[in-house]
């Protein structure tokens, strides 16, 4: 009988489901951070190439 008893309060499965869900929460923040840093280097690099140089010539270099 004790040992059905222990059973029903053990909570230790439900606090390691916990835990995972909190890590894989801060996981994904952690790689929505760097998704907006790639993000943002990509966007700055562009605006870069087009306000640099001459822009008929870059549209001449990017057709071929």
């Amino acid at each position: 009988m004790n040992i059905k008893g222990n059973e029903k309060t053990d909570t230790s499965p439900l606090v390691k489901i916990r835990k995972a869900i909190h890590d894989i929460k801060q996981e994904i923040q952690a790689m929505e951070i760097r998704l907006g840093v790639v993000n943002n280097t990509l966007l700055q690099a562009k605006i870069r190439e087009r306000s640099s140089g001459d822009n008929s010539k870059n549209h001449i270099e990017r057709i071929n």
